[in-house]
């Protein structure tokens, strides 16, 4: 694992982790640092030696003794203090699509709800609804949300993903026939949550584009491999699916393929009626000329 990345990583949980306590300044403040050393060309170990950590913008002294701890000792003390000051369920709860950290630990203090379970049951009876702010609809919400994790073999929190994101973006970038890579899907409308990842490359040679992704390094299984896509599983069950289009079509594939289901039939009900040709991903760009 490439260091600045596992390092953006440990900012990110910290970030996620003051976000539940409601700490929005400090969950920003290291949310942006994490964005910031992911995104650094050198590595961040070499800045450590030279001393010049709090030279890189939006790390303070706070965060530059969190990155100082881990690169000297592979400690996580702060990391760890904070994941002991929450709830135990509470990390669990963010996995919930609509759950946010006020709602969490409302929950937590007002009816000591502080996993999934408790959740589904103080919904069920009525519970929730008693509370200020909330109400029938609340609950239906909550159910729902916990249907749909239920639905999925595991969900990942954002911040978890984002780091991984990057990594496979430079990983396909380095392929000589990919013009352009994107994540589509949940993870590029940056929802809270994301099941698994949707990337998208252009080229002109899409074989060699799916061929470079399943010999991804951390590939455990190639579950299908075509000519023009491919679904592979990293780690224990992280499902990233590729999509490899021309050029041409990568604008509206790139749309297709971030936006939700939706959404997609509203643009195409929509661009119908305006006069534009679609093609398999909804718009071309290409008006009718009417007669």
């Amino acid at each position: 694992m490439n260091v600045n990345i596992e390092v953006a990583r440990i900012l990110y949980e910290i970030g996620e982790l003051y976000a539940i306590k409601g700490e929005s300044f400090r969950s920003r403040a290291y949310v942006v640092a994490a964005q910031r050393i992911e995104s650094l060309t050198d590595d961040i170990r070499s800045v450590y030696e030279q001393g010049k950590l709090r030279e890189i913008p939006s790390v303070g002294k706070n965060i530059a003794f969190v990155i100082e701890e881990y690169l000297e000792t592979g400690g996580r003390s702060h990391l760890e203090k904070l994941r002991d000051s929450l709830p135990s369920g509470a990390r669990e709860l963010m996995a919930l699509e609509g759950i946010g950290p006020r709602t969490i630990m409302k929950l937590f203090h007002e009816l000591n709800v502080a996993s999934i379970n408790q959740l589904e049951k103080a919904a069920r009876s009525g519970e929730i609804r008693k509370l200020k702010g909330f109400g029938p609809k609340s609950e239906k919400n909550v159910l729902q949300a916990i249907e749909e994790h239920r639905g999925f073999q595991k969900r990942f929190l954002l911040g978890q993903i984002l780091p991984v994101v990057r990594e496979i973006e430079e990983y396909m970038s380095s392929c000589r026939a990919v013009l352009q890579v994107d994540f589509a899907g949940s993870a590029r409308r940056m929802k809270e949550t994301v099941g698994d990842l949707d990337i998208l490359v252009a080229s002109e040679r899409e074989g060699e584009a799916v061929e470079h992704f399943v010999s991804m390094p951390r590939v455990t299984r190639v579950i299908s491999k075509g000519s023009t896509r491919s679904t592979i599983i990293i780690g224990s069950n992280l499902q990233i699916d590729l999509r490899a289009v021309p050029p041409k079509s990568y604008g509206s594939a790139l749309q297709y393929f971030t936006g939700s289901k939706e959404h997609n039939i509203k643009l195409r009900t929509l661009a119908v009626k305006l006069g534009y040709k679609l093609n398999e991903y909804g718009l071309s760009g290409e008006r009718i000329t009417k007669r």
